[in-house]
């Protein structure tokens, strides 16, 4: 009879962890959406956004940037593109800025997107459909180069 109790008490905290743990993303989706709003309500009309933060792991912004540079995006997919905790604009316009189109990305000169539950030191990919974030995972070109269902 105990042992039956202890895993009835095991099964209950796994329901609660796996809850909290969900409502979690949910939340951070939610404040996604909201900031991205803020930015620009536009964005969320794109099929992707990739984040990319102005500091953080060094390597992944460099690839992640090389790749929008590089025009290696799918021509299927509405992707934009946008910085954040860009310290100097004309500095950033000389190194990344003149081989970009303007339309094709932002600069989130708020910085609306540092906030602790949303921002990352990786570059970010924001999947959205019909208007709404649905997802949110790091960005690695590498590993996922045709930005094709990533949540799979």
């Amino acid at each position: 009879m105990r042992y039956s109790n202890y895993n009835s008490s095991y099964i209950i905290i796994l329901i609660l962890l796996l809850v909290l743990s969900c409502n979690k993303t949910e939340d951070k989706l939610i404040l996604l959406n909201k900031q991205i709003r803020k930015i620009n309500p536009s964005l969320l009309t794109f099929d992707r956004i990739i984040i990319i933060p102005g500091e953080g792991c060094g390597g992944c912004i460099s690839s992640a940037t090389s790749y929008i540079i590089s025009e290696e995006i799918p021509q299927d997919l509405r992707i934009h593109t946008v910085f954040t905790n860009v310290g100097d604009y004309k500095l950033f316009r000389n190194q990344i800025g003149y081989q970009l189109n303007p339309e094709d990305y932002s600069l989130d000169s708020s910085n609306y997107l540092r906030l602790d539950k949303i921002s990352s030191i990786y570059p970010q990919l924001i999947i959205i459909e019909k208007g709404k974030i649905i997802g949110a995972i790091d960005f690695d070109p590498i590993a996922n180069p045709t930005l094709k269902n990533p949540l799979n």
